[in-house]
């Protein structure tokens, strides 16, 4: 048996269907959920998938029913070349030319890494769903990435409703005994296609033939902790081992993989406009120097647009990139900040539990009333986090429900979901959220996204930092204007100037990554070479510092002329962590695999003959997306 919503298969009234739930929804957040996961899905779901994978309960389905939202019936499975055919009639032009592409690579049964360039709303995951009916179809396999496990429920529905029974979704959360059960069918081939986070690109799928990772560009599928990897680089690298295709989507590429496309070593492939296609949205920057509000977050414009759109019934999206009331606290009498005891970093102030946090180990205490230094009571609390960003929302518009989205308000299993489906109802005009905001969510209902603080990306001593705020902004923009009101995003900034803000406004990725790329050509940075992080670290300052000076001496000592650079050794931004003192070096060049050989080679030989092997630990990473 199937669960459609009423209307049967609503792909082309949508937004109708939803506007017509609206009201009778309004106070049945469960409801409300699975029916938006239901359209989304495209109106149709078997219902041992809405129940296994969705949480669907009997009493959720029974209410729907009441009230002639949803209806079950028995279903005749059609064959994969029905579905297909059906589905390809639904393309864009731009579309069905891509997924010819990824069809000729995947039958060519060779190695060939794919770029697909797809703007927010292109629709790219609709060419997903094709290309992989299309290896199952000739009895091949298929493993699908995606960046985060918040984005598994959304990506589950639309893999579950083509492939049924065929997928397992594999992730973090799973129980061990549930791990083994689901890797035991992948082996038998019981499931032919596997969705889930990095970890999934080694799942043993019998007569794989296409792997796609969805946002390629994300930093998630870096694994920070032993060992260290990139999903992105084991897919492309099992590709070649198993010679088949491996297709890379964005809506902004990664440098490394566009220069690859560049020099003609993937094939490039691109979808330029929406779905439908609905305009992107209008982009604003607004420059805080001369539009700040004095004693609020948000400037004239943003909150005279959060007004009108809150009269008008529309619902908004906040973007802040930091969690917590006050990034420090500070004694205005003294000076004295209120610093972690076991790094060298301030402690972050939370309202909700009234403590200081240290958001690197841990370290928490309650919050202070007066300076540990001179007792003095003047303090003041710096920075903006989300909380504090709340409090400053309920006092533009007070009775305004707002949802906050961060790491203090998702723990738990559950945690993404219960947010998501409060914002799905409607009931809430403001979400305000860090990262969790800006990937993949799908609300038709957004027409207004603010972005505050956007430069504060562009602080960090990091080469892909102008990268990293373009792509977070352009992300955030596509949660506007995916339904039937044009979208707006209004980007405040301190630092208006700056060539990122000229090319989001224009959405000129292309533009942007031009100019980017000359950069790192010049300065010798990735894509243009390798390098790796080597970070140790020791209790005793002193003996780190000058063992990371001989250790760096006899890194330039080894390598050839015209090799590359060795930077440092100098300490990064947290220069203690946990007591111990951190110092690092980066090594710049081809990084061929004996040149990394003969440098830890090093490392061991010196710690060794300075019985340093206890002391000293360390931290090597090749290609590392973070230096902190």
């Amino acid at each position: 048996k199937n669960v459609l919503a009423k209307n049967g298969r609503v792909d082309e009234t949508a937004e109708q269907a939803r506007a017509a739930a609206a009201g009778l929804l309004s106070r049945a957040k469960k409801q409300m959920f699975f029916f938006q996961t239901l359209v989304d899905a495209g109106g149709e779901v078997p219902l041992g998938t809405a129940v296994s994978e969705w949480g669907l309960t009997r009493t959720v389905l029974d209410g729907l029913i009441e009230k002639g939202i949803v209806t079950v019936e028995p279903r005749s499975k059609r064959s994969p070349l029905e579905e297909m055919e059906e589905a390809v009639k639904e393309l864009t032009h731009e579309q069905k030319s891509a997924l010819g592409e990824i069809k000729a690579a995947i039958r060519s049964r060779s190695f060939q890494p794919v770029m697909l360039y797809g703007v927010t709303g292109s629709g790219k995951t609709e060419v997903y769903l094709r290309a992989a009916r299309h290896v199952l179809a000739g009895g091949g396999g298929c493993i699908v990435l995606v960046p985060e496990i918040g984005l598994l429920p959304q990506a589950t529905a639309r893999y579950r409703k083509v492939f049924g029974d065929d997928v397992a979704i594999i992730h973090s959360r799973l129980s061990g005994a549930e791990r083994f059960d689901i890797w035991q069918r992948v082996v038998n081939g019981r499931y032919r296609v596997v969705v889930g986070p990095r970890s999934a690109v080694f799942s043993p799928v019998r007569n794989l033939r296409l792997i796609i990772v969805d946002e390629e560009q994300d930093d998630s599928y870096k694994q920070e902790e032993k060992p260290r990897y990139h999903a992105r680089n084991v897919a492309l690298m099992r590709g070649k081992f198993e010679k088949l295709a491996v297709v890379l989507g964005s809506a902004t590429p990664s440098a490394e993989t566009l220069r690859q496309a560049l020099d003609g070593n993937y094939l490039s492939l691109a979808l330029h406009s929406r779905v439908r296609g609905s305009p992107l949205p209008d982009i604003r920057v607004v420059d805080m120097r001369s539009d700040a509000q004095k004693g609020h977050f948000f400037s004239a414009t943003l909150t005279d647009a959060l007004a009108r759109n809150i009269a008008a019934g529309g619902q908004s999206i906040i973007f802040l990139n930091k969690r917590g009331h006050a990034r420090f606290v500070q004694c205005n009498s003294c000076g004295w900040v209120a610093e972690c005891r076991n790094c060298d970093i301030s402690l972050t102030f939370h309202r909700v539990d009234n403590k200081l946090l240290c958001h690197f180990c841990g370290f928490q205490r309650p919050a202070v009333t007066r300076c540990d230094k001179c007792g003095s009571p003047k303090l003041f609390f710096s920075g903006a986090g989300t909380q504090r960003v709340e409090l400053d929302l309920n006092g533009l518009f007070p009775g305004v429900n707002v949802l906050r989205m961060d790491a203090d308000t998702t723990s738990g299993k559950k945690g993404h979901q219960k947010i998501l489906e409060e914002f799905s109802t409607g009931r809430y005009p403001i979400l305000l959220g860090t990262q969790m905001v800006s990937k993949g969510h799908h609300f038709p209902g957004v027409n207004l996204v603010g972005v505050l603080h956007a430069e504060e990306g562009m602080n960090f001593p990091d080469f892909r930092s102008a990268e990293r705020t373009f792509r977070q902004l352009t992300q955030v923009a596509g949660r506007s204007g995916r339904g039937r009101e044009p979208g707006r995003v209004i980007i405040q900034t301190w630092l208006p100037e700056h060539y990122v803000f000229r090319y989001v406004r224009a959405h000129d990725y292309d533009g942007f990554m031009k100019e980017e790329l000359a950069i790192r050509e010049k300065m010798n940075y990735p894509p243009f070479s390798r390098v790796a992080l080597a970070s140790c670290s020791a209790r005793d300052p002193g003996i780190l510092h000058a063992f990371m000076e001989d250790w760096a001496a006899a890194i330039r000592s080894m390598l050839p002329p015209g090799y590359g650079e060795v930077l440092g050794p100098a300490p990064p931004l947290v220069a203690r962590v946990k007591n111990r003192s951190r110092e690092q070096i980066l090594v710049k060049g081809a990084l061929t695999g004996r040149a990394k050989e003969k440098i830890l080679d090093s490392f061991q030989d010196i710690t060794g003959a300075r019985g340093l092997t206890r002391s000293v630990d360390l931290r090597w990473d090749v290609d590392p997306e973070s230096f902190f």
